[in-house]
């Protein structure tokens, strides 16, 4: 496993765990021009811009070396670069400039290059940084990319001198191409279409080759407030979830806009992922090995939820601070941290046992990347973000730190100096894991739960935890009060208290419940006392025998039955099942006037509709 180190000292190889020495082979840079690099998926090949040409190198595991080769001249503008899925194309793309007595090919600044014998394949112009690179399928069979007119033209097995499809709709803003195809199709494609004169704006599936933007729809969603959409597909490329954003909040409930997460599929169901806690969506992940999505959200401290293809909930994380989270290659666990404004907090969880087998901290880190082994864990300090303190750490996934490397924060002697601007400091840009192939690295390694040996010291010393206490609880044990009110535990936390209480009380082991229907409950008891209450001073209003203890049961026995509008009746379970019965019956109500206004409804909203004469019958036979 090595590592690619990208600074202003220059560019370097870097071996990973257990030997961490630099790599002798590697044909290290020492200019400090060197804007981007990436490695293949695969690993095996590396490209990279040393401010003047493109450099890419080959890995030859018979020889134990990386071999050489200059693709391209006059490259120096370079800022972004990346391989197809199988390293066949290297996609570069530099800022688009118009230069005198250079001729309109020539300015073309979106270039694919053949990554073994270094030639150009095909040139466009691309004016825009976001979506700028070209998407392929993993098998490379299909590839595509939007051109100057707004069209997306899709073309096959990487030819390029043939144009196979185009997708063409007003207003095409954003478009994601699903990683797979099946025995239908080579490909899924989702679309972003933003709202007119305060229209609704549209999210659109659509299946290669078939881009009709009526007939050939297979999925679509309405947003009224959106103004974007970024798709995340699932690892198989049948379902896709579309995250929504606006920038400003009508409702004024906040400053940073409003965010929605919508699902769907290749068979054209469509859902609203319903999230319990409000605010932003920071991080959407699927699992790489299962049909399972991870979602961060909500206000700080933010939640993190675990749901299946059902858009349900299958594990909760509880809160705490983070804004991410990322699967190692295996899938067998989950990352779920917070970096950029936060300290840098690490939680790492066993997803098959559903338990946090460690957490711990790396102090002002900015990025964060899983080794291809799946065990351990690179967190680095970067610039532009932070640059004092610039270098980076290997973590064993436990907790233990294998290495740490800081920058010598001294003047560099390579830059000139001016005694009116302040000395530049060592900057430290990028670092990144090379990849591997699927089954390099096994996935059947045991998941342990506590920090193993061999790890070294922190040169820079971690920070107090000790938790704040206000003048009023020092002194005082700490249970006896909460600093966070909105902190809540993880799921499988919940259900070890609740037994635990169950324990104490003799009494059998009871569902957890969340802050939210901890709150409802006590609002429904709340209103029971009040209708008891008020049921007691009528009874005692119309001289009726007042009870001592003031039960319902006995003050309905004196005064006989009662309709279901609110007064007493002989059996409150009954009572209790009418009312949520006659709730349905309202909400199908308030559907059907939908319906008829022309809106269109889920699938889950029309079998409610469905279930509207089954309802009634229910209803009759109770209050018979």
């Amino acid at each position: 496993m090595r590592l690619a180190i990208r600074g202003s000292q220059g560019l370097h190889m870097f071996q990973g765990p257990p030997e961490y020495a630099a790599e002798k082979t590697f044909p290290s840079e020492t200019s400090s021009k060197c804007r981007a690099m990436v490695f293949s998926r695969d690993g095996n090949r590396f490209a990279w811009v040393n401010g003047s040409v493109l450099r890419m190198v080959t890995w030859h595991g018979d020889s134990q070396n990386w071999k050489d080769c200059v693709i391209g001249e006059r490259l120096e503008r370079t800022t972004y670069m990346q391989f197809s899925p199988k390293g066949n194309i290297l996609a570069t793309w530099e800022v688009y400039a118009k230069r005198e007595g250079v001729q309109p090919e020539d300015l073309h600044n979106l270039r694919l290059w053949c990554s073994v014998s270094g030639k150009l394949l095909h040139a466009i112009t691309q004016r825009k940084a976001d979506g700028w690179c070209p998407q392929w399928t993993e098998d490379e069979m299909l590839c595509c990319f939007k051109s100057s007119n707004n069209e997306v033209l899709f073309y096959e097995a990487n030819n390029f001198g043939e144009v196979k499809a185009r997708l063409s709709l007003p207003k095409l803003d954003s478009f994601y191409l699903a990683p797979k195809g099946d025995k239908n199709t080579l490909g899924r494609i989702t679309c972003y279409l933003p709202g007119q004169k305060g229209g609704p704006g549209f999210g659109k599936l659509f299946a290669y080759p078939s881009f009709h933007p009526d007939k050939d729809v297979i999925a679509t969603k309405s947003f009224m407030t959106a103004d974007r959409m970024e798709a995340y597909w699932s690892s198989d490329g049948k379902s896709a979830l579309l995250l929504v954003q606006s920038d400003v909040d009508k409702t004024g409930a906040s400053y940073y806009g409003k965010t929605q997460l919508h699902y769907v599929d290749g068979d054209g169901d469509t859902a609203l992922v319903h999230l319990p806690k409000e605010g932003p969506i920071y991080s959407v992940t699927w699992s790489p090995t299962a049909p399972q999505f991870l979602v961060v959200y909500g206000y700080m401290p933010a939640k993190a939820t675990l749901f299946n293809r059902k858009c349900e909930s299958v594990f909760d994380f509880g809160t705490g601070p983070r804004n991410m989270a990322q699967y190692n290659p295996q899938g067998n666990m989950v990352l779920v941290g917070g970096f950029g404004n936060l300290r840098g907090n690490i939680e790492v969880w066993d997803i098959k046992g559903k338990k946090r087998v460690s957490q711990f901290e790396a102090s002002d880190a900015t990025a964060v990347g899983w080794a291809a082994d799946g065990q351990h864990l690179v967190t680095s300090t970067c610039a532009p973000r932070l640059r004092i303190g610039n270098g980076f750490k290997i973590w064993h996934y436990t907790s233990t730190l294998f290495y740490e490397s800081m920058l010598d924060q001294k003047v560099e002697s390579s830059r000139p100096q001016n005694e009116n601007v302040a000395p530049a400091l060592p900057e430290l840009w990028e670092v990144t894991f090379q990849p591997a192939s699927k089954g390099v690295y096994s996935d059947s390694f045991p998941i342990l739960d506590k920090p193993i040996l061999g790890g070294i010291a922190r040169k820079i010393p971690e920070a107090s935890k000790q938790a704040y206490r206000p003048p009023m609880a020092r002194g005082l044990p700490a249970s006896s009060f909460k600093l966070h009110e909105d902190d809540e535990p993880a799921q499988n936390a919940l259900q070890l208290i609740a037994a635990q209480n169950s324990k104490k009380s003799g009494g059998g082991i009871e569902e957890p419940l969340s802050k939210s229907a901890a709150k409802n409950k006590k609002r429904r008891e709340a209103a029971k006392k009040k209708k008891e209450d008020e049921a007691t001073t009528t009874m005692n209003n119309g001289n009726a025998v007042p009870n001592v203890q003031g039960s319902l049961n006995n003050v309905a026995t004196q005064s006989g039955k009662c309709d279901t509008s609110g007064s007493l009746s002989k059996d409150p379970e009954a009572e209790k099942i009418l009312r949520k019965l006659n709730d349905k019956l309202i909400a199908i109500q308030k559907l059907k006037q939908q319906q008829k206004e022309g809106k269109q409804l889920e699938k889950n909203q029309l079998e409610k509709i469905s279930k509207e004469k089954e309802i009634t019958m229910e209803i009759k036979n109770l209050k018979i």
